[in-house]
């Protein structure tokens, strides 16, 4: 007979809940990927890189999770596992958001129904039934306790009508403002009335000035994947400058240890990739985890480093296809070759021409003016006979767009002489006021009108290029 002590413990183990398992641990005891998924169908195995990204995903403590990728790295499984979870352990509102409908049908469809499916978990949470009432359609299922919803970042119209506790968006970059603002701002406000919500960015970087997902990894703690040289054992983050192959044989491609010069041979990758840690470059920021990495760390055979040389070597003469091997390979914004220009290199490059010496190649003189609500902003173009245009000089008029005296600056400044190298003096040809805002449209068209001999024009911007005359 069992003491009373034994039943009183007995007692307590029955009323604490056993511990909750570590999402990656999840993941791999319940995620099965099916045929036509992965070239590997059964229970998903992460990568030693995927493990600590997955954590974050589900750690009550940390909000954001941010991840700067490239291909070949198993984000999307890795993201529908996560979703799966909270669809199975965490029920509530989930949002995912992708840049075009498309991309939402083909993510339902080839990823999140089929795995679903197929891990027993989860074959009967999303209910595949649509009803009349639209309760359930292709891109909007609901589960007891919650519900799923894969939305359009060009449709912001689609983001009014829910509250999410979770939000999933992947391929951020790849999402454009709309009349509405930017559709990663108005998502994450859908998230605003629950504390404990969950917010996960990732995309592969295009453009590094005006990168989604590399503005919020700066924001975040900066956590980069080191893994161990195999002489020295030093850490290191596996860059490309750091791979180098033999001449005129990219497929011999190896590692260069930065600090002790060691050549790794691809070999050692699984093991190095396996000891490897993500470290926190900017440990002071709690809350929101930041996770960059490229392709080198992938365990893919398409992602061996000889094969990534080799990729390279075809692809560097060519902007084009270079951006997508810094894109998609390094997982890299990219810079135009302009971006690299020093200021001092740009200013040494400057002619001395201006208006107060407009040069014998100029043959005609023409302005342009954008208005502001509280200026005018005039910049006048030189034109040569073979069509190039030199900018001349800038002038702003401060007042209002529609004060008298503020139009009366202008015709001052578009009626004036300037001299010219040939000799004599040269004026404007001709002016165009931007006229489109809506605004001040009636007041531009109010000037121009009277002044339409002197070439004065009201217009109005187009996208794409257009010939200037």
């Amino acid at each position: 007979m069992p003491t009373l002590d034994q039943i009183t413990k007995q007692a307590l183990r029955a009323l604490i809940p056993p511990p909750r398992l570590r999402l990656s641990e999840w993941i791999e005891r319940e995620i099965v990927l099916p045929d036509g998924v992965s070239a590997l169908p059964g229970p998903v195995r992460l990568w030693p890189f995927q493990r600590e990204i997955a954590d974050a995903i589900g750690d009550a403590e940390i909000e954001r999770v941010t991840l700067v990728k490239p291909v070949r790295v198993g984000f999307t499984t890795l993201l529908t596992s996560a979703l799966a979870s909270f669809v199975a352990n965490e029920p509530a509102p989930i949002l995912c958001l992708l840049p075009a409908e498309a991309d939402c049908r083909e993510y339902m469809v080839s990823d999140i129904e089929p795995i679903f499916g197929a891990s027993p978990a989860l074959a009967a949470a999303l209910s595949d039934e649509r009803d009349e009432s639209g309760r359930n359609t292709l891109l909007s299922r609901r589960f007891p306790g919650g519900s799923l919803k894969v939305v359009a970042a060009k449709a912001p119209r689609n983001l009014r009508r829910h509250n999410v506790r979770v939000l999933f968006m992947d391929e951020a970059d790849g999402m454009e403002s709309t009349a509405e603002g930017s559709p990663i701002l108005l998502a994450e406000r859908r998230t605003m009335s629950f504390p404990d919500r969950k917010i996960v960015l990732g995309s592969t970087p295009v453009h590094d000035e005006t990168s989604h997902v590399l503005r919020a990894y700066a924001q975040s703690d900066a956590r980069i994947y080191e893994v161990p040289c195999p002489d020295c054992e030093a850490m290191s983050e596996l860059l490309w400058p750091d791979i180098v192959w033999d001449a005129g044989a990219p497929e011999t491609a190896r590692w260069r240890c930065p600090h002790c010069a060691a050549e790794v041979s691809e070999r050692h990758k699984p093991d190095m990739v396996l000891a490897g840690h993500w470290r926190a470059t900017r440990p002071e920021v709690q809350g929101h985890a930041g996770f960059r990495m490229n392709a080198l760390i992938s365990l893919h055979t398409n992602a061996a480093w000889g094969k990534l040389a080799v990729e390279f070597v075809q692809a560097k003469d060519d902007p084009t296809t270079l951006q997508t091997f810094v894109n998609t390979i390094l997982g890299q914004g990219w810079r135009s070759a302009g971006d690299e220009l020093a200021e001092d290199e740009l200013m040494a490059r400057a002619e001395p021409f201006g208006l107060a010496a407009v040069p014998a190649e100029v043959l005609a003189v023409t302005v342009g003016v954008d208005v502001q609500h509280d200026r005018l902003e005039v910049t006048y173009l030189g034109w040569t006979e073979g069509g190039t245009a030199l900018v001349l000089g800038h002038r702003v008029i401060w007042g209002q767009y529609n004060a008298e005296e503020t139009w009366v600056e202008l015709d001052g400044l578009i009626g004036a002489r300037f001299p010219h190298a040939l000799g004599g003096k040269i004026g404007v040809d001709a002016c165009a006021i931007v006229a489109g805002d809506g605004v001040s449209m009636h007041h531009v068209t109010a000037f121009a009108t009277p002044r339409t001999r002197r070439k004065v024009l009201a217009i109005k911007g187009a996208p794409g290029n257009r010939p200037m005359i």
